[in-house]
């Protein structure tokens, strides 16, 4: 999708390691000629829209998500309008991966951490704000900032070397980039679209080979569970607290995050862990030492979990010893049944815990309501081809998955290319 977009006809050395050389017909100037800061209060609460900076765009925040860290009177933020430019300017010394820049489509109300810069005659709004993303692209900011956090301040934008086409010229780029990003964005939503599909059919799947059965023709029987309906006569059905051993992870220490019980040699398994994992955990993030050893248990290899708050029903065949919190819960199966079966059966009834969660600040499991749940049983030999069936479905599937997360990193990758390509004056649009 790249194109082939020619170039300038001359170009002069921009004296900016990280710039390059810029066209010949472009100047080469400093912030404080284009941007002035901003700084309005709100007071009197006189706007009422919130707004947030969200993925590198200024969203209107949903009255539904105004709780929380929130400040007691919306007098401290300030105002912003159509056109300025929102730069998140602090902690850049821990941050390096958030997109810092956006612009403001709607008039409203901003945290006043954030610059608010305004635009002159001299640049467009929309082309600084391209130009600035880019920078943000290009990671310029990070070698800016002052501070233990390395903070921004307007000073480094007064200074900040910016290559400026003529006005004409930084309309044509923004109608270019306008189109082209829209293009690139309505490609990626079609390959996210693609992706639901592919997960969609993956649990149709998993559903249909551990609750029928391989065998479309073998004789069926009424289960007696609604959610279930018909199943292979040979099959059993059983509650899962009668064919595993399930227990919950244990942390009792408070405070959670006490150091001292941080940075040993046993790993510490987090719902995040799982949301990350497929089949098999095989990484994690935390570990612990003797005193959480201590307050916590370890638990064997090729353990089933599943996460039962925060992310409901997340479920991950544990690759190595490990202790966990009791936000997770462990599955360890009777001869009756196995492991990769398992497994496979939990994932299927994903949202039957969803459904069966407690609703109060959050939601969340225990394992009395997920030890009640049924769960069918098929012989030992009819499992194990059942998984192996699986193993092969799922592979194929994942795969086409992987390759389109691959083919949406290119075309974000792309974006990102034409953006800074055009801003910076190494292609001529």
């Amino acid at each position: 999708m790249m194109l082939s977009l020619p170039t300038y006809d001359c170009y002069k050395d921009s004296g900016v390691d990280w710039l390059g050389e810029i066209p010949q017909t472009w100047e080469l100037t400093s912030g404080r000629t284009c941007f002035a800061q901003q700084e309005i209060k709100n007071k009197g609460n006189q706007e009422t829209t919130v707004l947030s900076l969200s993925y590198g765009n200024i969203v209107i925040k949903p009255e539904a998500k105004l709780d929380g860290l929130v400040p007691e009177s919306f007098e401290t933020y300030q105002i912003v309008d159509v056109g300025n430019i929102i730069i998140r300017s602090t902690d850049l010394q821990n941050d390096k991966t958030s997109l810092r820049v956006g612009l403001v489509k709607n008039k409203g109300i901003i945290t006043s951490a954030y610059l608010c810069l305004v635009t002159n005659e001299k640049i467009k709004p929309e082309f600084a704000y391209y130009l600035l993303h880019a920078y943000d692209l290009l990671k310029v900011y990070y070698g800016m900032g002052s501070g233990l956090r390395q903070n921004l301040s307007f000073t480094d934008f007064k200074y900040l070397k910016l290559p400026l086409p003529p006005i004409e010229e930084q309309e044509k780029i923004v109608k270019f980039l306008d189109k082209k990003c829209e293009e690139v964005e309505k490609s990626i939503e079609l390959k996210q679209r693609l992706i639901a599909l592919l997960d969609e059919q993956k649990s149709i799947v998993i559903n249909q080979a551990v609750t029928k059965g391989l065998n479309p023709n073998a004789p069926m029987k009424d289960s007696g569970i609604d959610w279930l309906g018909d199943i292979p006569a040979h099959w059993e059905v059983k509650k899962l607290k009668y064919v595993c051993k399930i227990f919950r992870g244990k942390f009792t220490h408070r405070p959670r995050n006490d150091p001292k019980l941080y940075d040993g040699k046993y790993p510490f398994v987090q719902t995040g862990d799982i949301a990350r994992a497929r089949k098999f955990l095989t990484t994690y993030n935390q570990t612990l030492n003797e005193k959480g050893l201590r307050v916590s248990t370890l638990i064997p290899k090729g353990t089933v979990l599943i996460t039962i708050a925060a992310n409901i029903g997340d479920i991950t065949i544990l690759n190595f010893d490990s202790c966990f919190p009791d936000s997770v819960v462990g599955f360890y199966p009777y001869q009756i049944l196995k492991r990769d079966f398992l497994y496979y059966a939990l994932v299927s009834m994903k949202q039957k815990f969803i459904n069966s969660s407690i609703q109060n600040t959050q939601m969340n499991l225990n394992v009395e309501r997920i030890g009640v749940n049924f769960i069918l049983i098929p012989p030992i030999e009819e499992q194990e081809k059942i998984v192996e069936y699986l193993e092969e479905k799922t592979a194929e599937i994942e795969e086409l998955k992987e390759k389109t997360l691959q083919q949406i990193e290119k075309l974000k990758e792309l974006k990102q290319i034409l953006i800074a390509e055009a801003v910076t004056g190494k292609i001529k649009v």
